[in-house]
């Protein structure tokens, strides 16, 4: 589940964004959901029927140990990303990951909440003003009929209204 907000009171093309209108993505991760819920997963517990010779002192996991965002265990199952245009989604540095959120799968189906505040110092952030609109898209990813990456069912842009 995603949202998509402009981030200049426009609505850009709706495939995130263009050059000249940019938006502020959150993505809620059904798979750094189950990494909040088990922790960080070691060698055994991932590949349960590996057999190796030998170990090596701890465990070698390069991207979380380069600083990789994606590959750090996640403070929240949100991510906060931007864009400008296909090809151009760009993760928000671990210091302004300011949105919260959980999934819950209830009677068959997802429940996600995204929670952060309204006001936000971060440029790279929608603000969201009470008694004024801002656009606002979805997007919803179907495990179950193959979706993955482009392929998701996504809305037009709504007007998001926060009464004062």
């Amino acid at each position: 589940m995603a949202l998509q907000f402009s981030l200049n009171g426009t609505t850009p093309f709706l495939g995130m964004g263009d050059a000249e209108n940019p938006v502020n993505i959150w993505q809620w991760r059904a798979g750094w959901e189950a990494a909040i819920a088990s922790g960080r997963p070691d060698m055994h517990d991932q590949y349960a029927s590996m057999h190796v010779d030998t170990y090596f002192a701890g465990n070698a996991i390069t991207a979380s140990d380069a600083g990789n965002p994606l590959a750090l265990r996640p403070p929240s199952s949100v991510e906060d990303a931007n864009a400008r245009g296909f090809g151009t989604l760009t993760t928000q540095s671990t210091a302004h990951q300011n949105v919260q959120g959980k999934g819950v799968w209830h009677d068959g189906f997802w429940n996600v909440l995204f929670v952060r505040k309204l006001k936000s110092r971060s440029g790279e952030d929608v603000q969201l003003p009470r008694g004024k609109t801002v656009p606002v898209a979805f997007a919803v990813w179907d495990g179950a009929q193959r979706d993955r990456n482009g392929r998701k069912v996504i809305s037009n842009w709504y007007q998001l209204a926060l009464e004062k």
